[in-house]
């Protein structure tokens, strides 16, 4: 007798999912939001001037996402978040002045070149990201929306920067 093979299960091709069940990238993209918003708060009690203001978010917004980063990369994959975010955050305190570089004068110039360095990390990373996850999807939503956030912080940084070194300056942060 004859004996037939057992058949094949096809294995369902499960939709990734990110953190606590909900698609991957939404749980970023609440983090980031909110992030943003107390970043706002405290940038309201503790900043005294547009670069600060700046600063003061980037240094809120970047501690759970180098965390996020570090933790991936220790557990999953390297995640260059986790590089990207440290040079956001330490560009962000370099802006508020919690950070000095011994012979150098903290001057709107290189506030600005630091956070240009620093923002624009990140920013890289992000586009990166979008070149290698479909955009239309929770991540690549989140993606997009990171992406956009770091742009205009290195816009506000550069209208900070500028209303400093020229008070006529018509830039105005968005932050």
């Amino acid at each position: 007798m004859q004996q037939t093979p057992a058949p094949v299960e096809k294995k369902k091709r499960r939709k990734r999912r990110g953190m606590f069940g909900l698609p991957a990238g939404v749980p970023a993209l609440i983090v980031l939001v909110g992030a943003v918003a107390l970043g706002r708060m405290a940038a309201d009690d503790y900043a005294e001037g547009p670069i600060q203001r700046v600063s003061v978010v980037a240094m809120v917004v970047s501690v759970p996402f180098c965390v996020w980063g570090l933790f991936n990369t220790m557990f999953y994959h390297l995640d260059l978040g986790m590089v990207s975010y440290a040079l956001a955050g330490a560009a962000g305190a370099y802006g508020f002045g919690l950070l000095s570089v011994d012979g150098y004068e903290q001057s709107a110039t290189n506030v600005r070149m630091v956070t240009g360095v620093g923002f624009g990390a990140v920013a890289a990373n992000y586009l990166l990201g979008l070149a290698l996850v479909p955009t239309f999807s929770g991540l690549g939503l989140y993606f997009v929306v990171a992406e956009a956030f770091w742009l205009s912080m290195l816009y506000s940084a550069y209208a900070a920067t500028s209303v400093e070194l020229d008070p006529s300056s018509t830039y105005t942060s968005l932050i």
